[in-house]
């Protein structure tokens, strides 16, 4: 194969690559994905791979729709708080929250949405049930202790406007990433 013909078929297949990105560029921008412009409601942290806060916020929301009209189906959720020591060195506690992230979403498996609050607490929104105590215990004492984390839970206030300051409340230990 002489010269001529190998710079040919490398150049063929450049501009293959080059159609196929462009195209892709195309589909992408279409879609919302270009660049990691997703869906606010779909968004996940990077680094822990939970649902952001707006996601939360979102269940919340749904939770209480037409709560007028009957007893709203958030009585029937608990919001389980894990939280980090927000003194912790930034970096360390990064890192617990990372493996944290990756272990909750191993733990809580039953369409339970997991959330990051802020750099120090992650919150739950669990359906309540008579096996969560139990299941909160195990997660406190295996999970949780081994990177210094502590658990409760709360139930859900009477009405969607406490129900967001209650998760507001939450964001007071650590707003920011401070590294």
């Amino acid at each position: 194969m002489s010269e001529i013909e190998v710079n040919t078929q490398v150049g063929d297949r450049m501009a293959h690559h080059r159609e196929l990105r462009t195209s892709w560029r195309r589909h992408s921008k279409g879609t919302g994905w270009e660049r990691g412009a997703r869906d606010r409601g779909d968004r996940l942290d990077p680094l822990t791979g939970l649902a952001e806060r707006d996601h939360l916020r979102a269940r919340l929301g749904e939770l209480y729709r037409g709560a007028q009209e009957s007893v709203p189906s958030a009585f029937e959720y608990l919001l389980v708080v894990i939280a980090l020591d927000s003194s912790l060195d930034p970096w360390r506690r990064t890192a617990r929250l990372i493996v944290l992230g990756h272990e909750l979403r191993c733990f809580f498996t039953g369409g339970e949405t997991v959330c990051l609050v802020n750099r120090s607490r992650i919150a739950v929104l669990v359906p309540n049930r008579p096996s969560l105590s139990a299941e909160l215990d195990l997660l406190r004492e295996k999970t949780c202790w081994e990177h210094g984390a502590a658990v409760w839970s709360v139930p859900l206030p009477s009405t969607h406007r406490e129900a967001l300051s209650l998760f507001e409340a939450l964001d007071g230990a650590v707003t920011t990433f401070d590294v």
